[in-house]
């Protein structure tokens, strides 16, 4: 079974900055969910499809990238928010956690969130 891996960065003064691990027990269909991954009967439609590692990463992320894990890809706090995530328990401890940083995010000195992640064998 396939494990996620998942960071959180926020943007300050126009530079991606580490800000947690986050650990979510992984699952089919928040693998689905989140990059279309583990999805062979397609029932679930993905926020985004796998985008890579994104270059404009903090160095924390840089140091923790591996081209042998596979689906590197990477959702702003938008893209989340905007999609209409069914209600099934497999994302709540992922959407707690979107929802956190959507409030956080109306502080002054945070510009943006993005969630970036990776599978592992």
């Amino acid at each position: 079974m396939k494990k996620l891996t998942m960071y959180v960065e926020v943007k300050i003064n126009n530079m991606w900055e580490f800000e947690q691990k986050i650990y979510i027990e992984g699952n089919n269909t928040l693998f689905a969910l989140l990059a279309d991954v583990e999805n062979e009967n397609g029932d679930v439609i993905p926020i985004k499809f796998p985008k890579g590692f994104p270059a404009d990463c903090s160095d924390y992320l840089k140091q923790k990238y591996s081209p042998k894990n596979n689906n590197h890809s990477f959702l702003s706090i938008d893209e989340v928010m905007n999609y209409n995530v069914p209600m099934h328990k497999d994302f709540d401890m992922f959407m707690c956690t979107v929802h956190d940083y959507n409030l956080e995010r109306l502080s002054d000195y945070i510009e943006d969130v993005r969630f970036v992640f990776w599978f592992d064998e």
